[in-house]
């Protein structure tokens, strides 16, 4: 807490645009926002009148932090600060001459350049621009504490796509991990997802000044299309701690959907398998940018476009029969994307295609099975990049339109082939 006269800048020219996005989940620089204009009371801790410190500990605590009470006891929290500062840290003043180099005020930093302090000058919480003398000249040194990951379930689409976005503040440009339980919360539900958050949100990104893919998509599993109620729990883990998380905001979510026809994968290219499918050849040279193949009765396109290339010459390896039909196939490359659409010209009844993560590691590779806009079923495989392609094939009773394959890194498919029973 400040123990002299703290002055504010004349002329702070940020302003915050309070972003409905954000207002979704708070984090402690939006509880912080919502204080301005509380008086300055020394000694006090909220909710409606602070001393400094007694502002940042009440802002941290609304989001499951709890920090010490007094501006020198939170200099030794968290980490130390080496860079650039983030939204969230903690900035450390010396405001009494008489005691030079001895922290006496704290404040919450927003960004450019502007923190939220509860300012004794003033006698209220006020935004204040630390780079004006009177603060860069007393400035001291920055914290920044580990909250948890904040985030928030959007909605269960009419069609059973669960959509929402998570991510933790300790490193806002990496995709966070979420966690998706359905009839219970962890530790009583079943656990359908664990996995990165993939789907670029710019709306998430602008609102929190962070870049990266915080977003995530997910198809409701066939066997809980059954026409009863289920529960959805989602979790936004902390990326430094994975033992810890949060339910995300939003959560829980109910849902009922109506039961869909047979949908059944096929694991691996058998003769059955071949003998009731067309193969769409790739016929283009290496490196061909291409947006769809076809054969005599059917044209698959692909959003966004594929790059032909040949094992082993343009893509280093792949899998050997049962579990592919050659070792050397010629494949399509998703060009860095980490999904690509397959759009269908015909319904089809049973449709499929090898596939490979680029990188030489296990990856989760998803196939989301449509009909139109409705979910027929998803075949997710974890799939080693080094010589593991896989097969990612179903028959379904409802006619297969489009196929959105989805990664946690760029792949190929091969071998693509579509047929009716």
């Amino acid at each position: 807490m400040a123990t002299r006269l703290v002055c504010r800048s004349l002329a702070v020219l940020f302003i915050f645009f309070a972003i409905g996005l954000a207002r979704q989940n708070p984090d402690a620089v939006d509880t912080a926002v919502d204080q301005i204009g509380d008086s300055y009371v020394w000694g006090d801790e909220g909710p409606d009148t602070f001393d400094c410190s007694g502002l940042t500990q009440y802002v941290y605590a609304q989001v499951g932090v709890t920090l010490p009470r007094t501006s020198l006891g939170q200099s030794t929290t968290g980490t130390l600060v080496v860079g650039d500062l983030q939204r969230g840290d903690l900035l450390f003043f010396a405001t009494d001459d008489e005691r030079p180099g001895m922290v006496t005020h704290v404040g919450i930093y927003e960004g450019n350049n502007i923190m939220i302090d509860a300012n004794s000058y003033y006698m209220e919480v006020v935004h204040d621009d630390i780079s004006l003398s009177y603060w860069a000249d007393r400035y001291l040194f920055a914290r920044r504490l580990n909250p948890l990951p904040i985030g928030f379930f959007d909605e269960i689409s009419s069609d059973g796509i669960i959509t929402g976005w998570s991510y933790d503040p300790d490193q806002p440009g990496t995709p966070n991990t979420i966690q998706i339980f359905f009839d219970g919360p962890a530790g009583a539900g079943t656990l359908i997802h664990s996995g990165p958050t993939t789907v670029l949100r710019s709306d998430v990104n602008s609102a929190y000044n962070i870049t990266g893919n915080h977003g995530f998509e997910f198809p409701i599993p066939a066997s809980y299309r059954d026409g009863q109620s289920h529960g959805v729990y989602i979790y936004g883990l902390d990326l430094d701690d994975p033992t810890k998380s949060i339910l995300l905001t939003g959560s829980p979510k109910n849902f009922t959907l109506p039961g869909v026809p047979a949908f059944t994968p096929i694991s691996n290219p058998t003769a059955a398998y071949i003998n009731s499918t067309n193969l769409l050849p790739i016929s283009v040279p290496d490196f061909t940018i291409i947006t769809f193949v076809s054969n005599a009765t059917q044209t698959v396109s692909f959003s966004p476009p594929m790059e032909a290339l040949t094992v082993p010459a343009s893509w280093a390896t792949w899998n050997s029969p049962p579990y592919t039909e050659s070792n050397t196939p010629r494949v399509l490359w998703s060009t860095g994307s980490f999904s690509v659409t397959i759009t269908l010209s015909n319904p089809v009844s049973i449709f499929g295609f090898e596939t490979e993560p680029n990188p030489f590691a296990v990856h989760t590779i998803a196939a989301t099975f449509m009909n139109g806009t409705t979910v027929i079923g998803t075949v997710s495989r974890e799939i080693n990049g080094h010589a593991g392609a896989l097969l990612a094939a179903a028959s379904s009773g409802l006619p297969i339109t489009s196929v959105r394959i989805v990664s946690d890194a760029d792949f190929a498919i091969a071998q693509i082939r579509a047929g009716s029973k």
